[in-house]
């Protein structure tokens, strides 16, 4: 939901430390340090 983001829906199983570096490849910045999480590959370019 939101500018970019087309709708739908998935079944995988994702988990909250997976926003931050989600956010992180939409807005083509560098990956948090520390980060555990990986980025949702429907959403991200």
């Amino acid at each position: 939901m939101g500018w970019g983001i087309k709708p739908g829906k998935s079944n995988r199983e994702v988990y909250m430390t997976d926003i931050a570096p989600t956010l992180a490849g939409l807005l083509h910045i560098q990956m948090p340090s520390g980060c555990v999480g990986k980025a949702i590959p429907e959403i991200t370019p």
